[in-house]
């Protein structure tokens, strides 16, 4: 994943009781990048939760099954879909 070099400011709200521990625990001057570290930490786990379950989800055979029941489509159908994103579907 690319990362910005360009910071940005962005205001949130937290409970009083975690910014009083956030500011007793880290130093002033390093909040920002504690933060930065403590939130990509956070989406990372999320995002590698997330490859997993879906990991998983393509194994089950149900969901394969599901998936062939799909793939049955064919062009025609798939013009249908445009033609009715497109509005001009025949009626």
């Amino acid at each position: 994943m690319k990362r910005s070099a360009r910071n940005v400011n962005v205001t949130l709200s937290m409970p009083s009781d975690l910014k009083h521990l956030l500011f007793s625990t880290i130093e002033k001057g390093k909040i920002s990048k504690f933060v930065n570290e403590a939130l990509r930490h956070a989406l990372d786990e999320r995002r590698n939760a997330l490859i997993a379950d879906y990991i998983e989800a393509a194994q089950d055979p149900a969901n394969k099954e599901v998936a062939k029941e799909w793939s049955s489509l064919d062009q025609e159908d798939f013009q249908g879909i445009e033609d009715f994103k497109k509005g001009s579907l025949d009626e």
